[in-house]
This record gives structure tokens, sequence and C-alpha cells, in this order.
């Protein structure tokens, strides 16, 4: 992450989140900060992981086989957001993200956003990776 303000978003199938597998966008400090927009379970959560403890901010219920998933940064603050058959929808909470910085995290690097996929066997195919600032 090079900016302060910007918006990450991605495309997934849905349909290959199985189980108890996990994928999505992470915005990620370390093993123990970070910030994921995340489909499990046929749904899409916003996670916020601090000291090693993910703590679900927000929920919503998937519907259809394709979703985009989305984080918008400004300065401390970050929105997910989920896009599907029903149309563009932020989840109704924000993360705070002071946490996710050097000065409580650690380290000597910023954020980094990224793609990622969770669990025994998992595979997602991914589409339309975008960074915008």
């Amino acid at each position: 992450q090079q900016h302060h303000c910007f918006t990450v978003s991605a495309k997934l199938k849905a349909s290959e989140v199985t189980g108890e597998n996990a994928a999505g966008l992470v915005l990620f400090q370390n093993e123990f900060y970070h910030l994921k927009v995340e489909v499990k379970a046929g749904k899409a959560s916003l996670v916020l992981c601090e000291k090693g403890e993910d703590k679900v901010l927000a929920s919503t219920e998937i519907c259809g086989d394709e979703v985009t998933l989305g984080l918008s940064v400004e300065d401390l603050s970050a929105k997910g957001f989920i896009e599907d058959v029903n149309g563009k929808r932020f989840f109704e909470t924000d993360a705070d993200v002071r946490n996710l910085s050097t000065e409580v995290a650690g380290g000597f690097v910023g954020c980094t956003a990224g793609l990622y996929a969770f669990g025994e066997g998992a595979a997602v195919t991914f589409e339309g990776f975008s960074y915008q600032a």
C-alpha cells in the first residue's frame, strides 16, 4: 500500500469457497494485525485481526455465484463492500485501521493489499484485481 486513501477490489466465484474454507481480500500488516473482506460459508464478512484475534465486524449473505469484494480506505478508517446480483452494498460497520500501523503492529513497512484463499484444498478463481488511489 502506497497511499492513505485508496480502494482495492476483486471478483471471485463464491461457489468455489466450500466447507470451512475462506477467500477474499486482505490489508495485511502481519499475521497478528490485518483486515479482511472474505467469503466463508455463504456469507461475506468484514474481519479485523488485532493481536492475533479475529473479530467479525459485519456480515451479510451472498446472492449469486460471482461476488466482488472490496475495501475503501480513507486515512485511519476502512469500509468493506460487496457487489453481487443485489448490487453494491457497504457493510454497516467501518473498521478502525490505526492498529495496522507500524507504530502499533511493529515492523518497518506499511500494509500490503492482496488476495488470499485459506483452508484444506482451497482453490478459488479471482478476476479483475483493482487498486485505485
